[in-house]
């Protein structure tokens, strides 16, 4: 652990930013330094909760702010790219929330953007750090269940439809797959360790143009991945991985603090792993320990990788006719 304390900048103040706050107490070498927000209502509860941290009357000051060390950005979809660039243009190393950016033009932007800067960025996709993921990724090396062969991964809810929300406004980037399905989708990406060959996949477009739920195979060589989520309807969600010596459950998937290994050969094994928090900062010290080394991006969740799941969401995109205004 590195003995110099980071500042972290949040640009939104909403209910992941606060979230995402309150587990840096769980990291020793962070601080909860400033807060911009587009609501000042939003921006002064955040400075009140979090020990009357700096607020800034727009995210050019904040960015200013030469205390600033690092930013960290969960406004909706569509202003990822803008802020992120900002930030990234501005010096400051970048932590942004999934989805990176509505599209993959905008993010190998932001990549050329923070390569030519000498700048970190990195995507906020937290179950990547989470322990029980990190146990999973080392059974699955460890040869535990053979030969991948399928994932089945869903994740659904049934969230607001009101018209000033975002989930449902096309113009925020709103929809099913990048504010649910990116989950499955990474984690596929995750396990197979490369993007599809083939898709096969159907979405529902409602009558404010966004996706409220699909489903798609991913074609793999040896192995394939049935993904789905939905924003409309509440499921039982799942996720499984099934190889050629046995199987791995995921319980109470995305809280990923629980697998259930069935080997097909000997007893099986229940593996549970506690989380500090709501398990944000796992994250956000890859994010310091990144920065002690000097490193420009994090070795266990690459900007090729981050860009080529975005390619993925776009070809999804691509098969339902489903563009963003302004594509």
């Amino acid at each position: 652990m590195s003995s110099r304390i980071y500042n972290w900048a949040f640009v939104a103040a909403g209910g992941m930013a606060r979230v995402m706050a309150r587990d840096l107490s769980f990291a020793s070498n962070a601080r909860v330094h400033s807060v911009f927000s587009r609501t000042q209502a939003s921006m002064q509860e955040f400075s009140k909760e979090f020990g009357g941290c700096r607020m800034f009357s727009s995210i050019d000051e904040l960015l200013a702010d030469s205390q600033v060390d690092i930013v960290y950005i969960s406004s909706p979809n569509h202003l990822h790219y803008p802020q992120a660039k900002l930030a990234l243009e501005a010096g400051k190393p970048v932590l942004c929330e999934k989805p990176f950016t509505l599209n993959a033009g905008q993010l190998a932007e932001l990549i050329e953007i923070a390569r030519s800067q000498k700048t970190f960025l990195m995507e906020a996709m937290w179950i990547r750090w989470l322990p029980i993921v990190v146990k999973l990724r080392q059974v699955l090396a460890d040869g535990v269940i053979g030969e991948l062969h399928l994932l089945k991964a869903s994740f659904h809810a049934r969230l607001s439809s009101a018209p000033e929300g975002r989930i449902y406004n096309l113009a925020m980037g709103g929809g099913s797959l990048l504010d649910l399905g990116i989950y499955p989708i990474s984690f596929a990406s995750m396990i197979f360790g490369q993007q599809p060959e083939e898709i096969a996949s159907h979405a529902k477009i409602g009558p404010t143009g966004i996706d409220e739920h699909f489903g798609a195979i991913f074609h793999y060589p040896g192995g394939m991945a049935l993904v789905s989520a939905g924003v409309d309807v509440s499921a039982i969600d799942d996720i499984s991985i099934h190889g050629s010596a046995g199987s791995i459950r995921v319980e109470h998937p995305w809280k990923l603090r629980q697998l259930i290994i069935e080997p097909r050969e000997g007893r099986s094994e229940t593996i549970t792993l506690p989380l500090k928090g709501k398990g944000y900062s796992y994250q956000a010290e890859e994010v310091m320990a990144c920065l002690d080394e000097e490193l420009l991006e994090s070795p266990r969740m690459q900007l090729e990788e981050s860009l080529q799941i975005m390619r993925t969401l776009d070809s999804l995109r691509s098969q339902w006719g489903l563009t963003f205004p302004g594509e």
